[in-house]
């Protein structure tokens, strides 16, 4: 990669941000090691991250854009961390947490995100539509509702709808030919039926296992039903793939949201993001790496997505071209996972 020198007058590059990323990751690694006190599981440290030390308050980080005052500063990028808590980081911030390499790091406060499946059918979605197309509620037979994200092609000219796993195949517990229906999987409704999804990963005695997707397929059983290339209340979407940089402006479209036009990538490359796929009564954490952070621009902001709104696909606003797969929010940042990387796995493209 061609680098230009720096002077104290020249801002890094993205490309910069990006080459030092593994190391600094690194390096937090070896500083959360020397420092860590008593040891606690992965699942238990959102809720005691109060007590934590401030390097083991840390469980994310990734490539962003530096916030002042609540607003994102353009082209300003930093290496970003998140943090459980970040009135525990006090005024003994170890250096790590302010500069690495000569980049500036910026540290965000990043509550455990919630999976945005939705429990049973509400009353505003019960609603058959046809066509069928992108941005529409589903469900598993057997599952929870969420969004229809688009519809896809494989080299055979098989034709599939995608979400993620954790609506079409119930955090994988579903199994293969499991009908999926619109807006519920009776029997005048299903379209489709699970074909295949990349399971996700959970703790081992403790220890984080990374994901990279919640991702699944289901192959379009009635062709009649659907519509490809279009997302329900979204003018502009072109299919195609594209990677998410800091500071894009972004658009997607919900089944309980509807279309949200006005959000924004605050980080990309998001690494060991803290997602609980259960409820808050039986939690089921789990971590998710090159992760798409998108927020609302400005202060508060306000909620990005909401339950049901999992599998919707993400878009680049200027072009209507995807760039990523919601599937978990704490309702004031949301998360979507790569959408390279997901039709990478199951080898499709949008259509």
């Amino acid at each position: 990669m061609t680098r230009r020198s720096r002077t104290k007058k020249t801002a890094p590059l993205y490309s910069d941000f990006v080459d030092a990323l593994p190391a600094f990751r690194a390096a937090l690694a070896v500083e959360q090691d020397k420092h860590r006190g008593v040891w606690l599981p992965f699942q238990q440290r959102g809720a005691f991250a109060t007590a934590l030390n401030p390097l083991e308050n840390v469980h994310a980080t990734g490539i962003g854009l530096r916030e002042k005052r609540g607003h994102l500063v353009p082209e300003e990028y930093v290496l970003k961390v998140f943090v459980f808590h970040k009135a525990k980081l006090g005024t003994n911030t170890p250096k790590l947490l302010k500069s690495f390499a000569g980049l500036p790091v910026d540290v965000e406060e990043l509550p455990v995100q919630r999976a945005l499946s939705f429990a049973g059918l509400a009353p505003s979605l019960t609603t058959r539509v046809r066509p069928i197309v992108g941005g529409m509620p589903v469900t598993a037979q057997g599952g929870n509702l969420g969004t229809i994200g688009c519809f896809v092609r494989n080299a055979q000219n098989q034709i599939f709808a995608l979400g993620n796993n954790h609506v079409f195949a119930d955090i994988n517990r579903l199994p293969r030919g499991t009908p999926v229906g619109q807006p519920n999987p009776s029997a005048n409704d299903v379209f489709a039926t699970l074909w295949d999804f990349e399971p996700i990963r959970f703790p081992n005695n403790g220890v984080p296992v990374l994901n990279h997707i919640d991702a699944a397929v289901a192959k379009v059983s009635n062709l009649a039903l659907v519509t490809a290339g279009k997302i329900n209340d979204v003018s502009l979407y072109r299919p195609g793939i594209k990677s998410a940089f800091p500071g894009m402006p972004v658009v997607f479209s919900g089944a309980v949201s509807g279309a949200v036009i006005d959000a924004a990538v605050s980080t990309v490359h998001g690494g060991a993001i803290s997602v609980n796929l259960g409820s808050l009564q039986s939690p089921l954490f789990v971590q998710f790496d090159n992760c798409i952070h998108i927020r609302r621009p400005g202060p508060g902001g306000g909620p990005v997505a909401k339950p049901g709104d999992s599998g919707a696909l993400v878009l680049e606003k200027s072009t209507g071209i995807p760039v990523g797969l919601l599937f978990a929010s704490d309702l004031q940042s949301t998360f979507a996972c790569d959408i390279a990387t997901v039709c990478q796995r199951f080898q499709v493209q949008p259509i």
